[in-house]
């Protein structure tokens, strides 16, 4: 009974032990392009300095569509190439308790600044934002956007954001 107890041992170990050899020389996927996000309080002074556009991505812990929305859509390689050149993306959740701001000198909540930029609007999630601070101009997306039709949004507002910027050097 022992030596059966011993055989079965070492068939396990030995079973075990190939399915834990060393998988480090297998071929590693590419990395996937990221947006690069910042904090909001760090965006004015990047969107002012380099004239772009800030881009607010705003989702909720519950909503399905948001984290949907960051699995195809922000992962998509011309979209991130776009969005980090052209933008200064920002994450937002409104619901998320605890945060302060910076809008125009004032400390305010999440809430307010949502209030403020979406323009007293409710809005549905998700929801991008894009804000021209040097214009004060705000135009808001809802809904679950496609990687084709997104890119073709941040086209349109990257070619605003170029007419207003060539308008105030006149």
């Amino acid at each position: 009974m022992k030596k059966l107890l011993f055989i079965l041992l070492v068939v396990i170990l030995g079973a075990v032990s190939v399915h834990a050899q060393d998988y480090s020389q297998a071929p590693k996927l590419p990395k996937l392009p990221k947006v690069n996000w910042v904090s909001w309080d760090e965006s004015c002074d990047i969107a002012k300095n380099e004239e772009k556009v800030i881009m607010l991505d705003l989702y909720t812990e519950w909503c399905g569509w948001c984290k949907k929305m960051d699995k195809e859509t922000f992962t998509d390689a011309e979209i991130v190439e776009i969005i980090n050149n052209h933008f200064v993306a920002v994450k937002l959740n409104p619901e998320k308790k605890g945060q302060t701001f910076l809008y125009k000198g004032q400390s305010i909540n999440s809430q307010q600044l949502l209030k403020l930029l979406a323009e007293d609007e409710q809005v549905k999630y998700p929801a991008i934002i894009f804000y021209y601070p040097e214009h004060n101009e705000v135009f808001t997306e809802e809904g679950f956007q496609k990687p084709k039709s997104f890119k073709h949004l941040l086209k349109i507002y990257v070619n605003h954001n170029e007419k207003l910027n060539a308008t105030a050097l006149k």
